[in-house]
């Protein structure tokens, strides 16, 4: 998702949109953050945007504690109501490293042989969903509602997860690189 914000080159302004994150944040690298990319994408689309101020690994307690909050609130609404969804499509094992699961979770995820992961949610390759996160934002139900879908994947190890996540939404539209292609 940086790199699609990194070479995002608009094509006219778009001051009537508004551009926000569908997820919390997670990891420790700020220029990957949803918030970072989103900000970066509605300035170069002349676009407002909103920013969810939350991690995207709260405990169950916490998560119903931050929807609770206006601001939070707002945002959420926001994410529900989306014509257009653009997000990233990650390999289960790689994911679960990133979001730093126990070695017992990871060693589910291969024994249930999860090969994809997108808005927090865990696949087969024949698209069964095997482990979901509770997370802010999007859930399975509002990608399967949102009528323009577009997934962001690249690299050659990330085939399979592609493969899954489009079987998923059969008119979603692919921003991938030779070596997923």
């Amino acid at each position: 998702m940086a790199a699609v914000a990194d070479n995002f080159v608009p094509v006219r302004q778009m001051n009537q949109l508004t551009v926000v994150p569908v997820r919390g944040g997670f990891g420790r690298e700020v220029e990957n953050q949803a918030n970072t990319v989103v900000a970066q994408i509605a300035r170069k689309l002349g676009a407002r945007y909103q920013l969810l101020h939350a991690s995207d690994t709260l405990s169950s307690d916490a998560l119903q504690s931050v929807l609770n909050d206006p601001a939070i609130k707002k945002v959420i609404d926001t994410v529900k109501r989306t014509q257009c969804l653009v997000f990233g499509i990650g390999r289960a094992d790689e994911m679960a490293v990133r979001r730093e699961f126990t070695s017992e979770q990871i060693k589910s995820l291969e024994t249930e042989k999860a090969v994809a992961e997108s808005f927090g949610y865990y696949f087969t390759r024949e698209g069964i969903i095997v482990h979901e996160l509770e997370t802010l934002g999007i859930n399975f139900g509002d990608f399967q509602r949102i009528p323009n879908v577009i997934g962001v994947a690249g690299g050659a190890k990330k085939a399979e997860a592609i493969y899954t996540i489009a079987r998923l939404k059969p008119d979603l539209i692919l921003i991938t690189d030779e070596a997923a292609a």
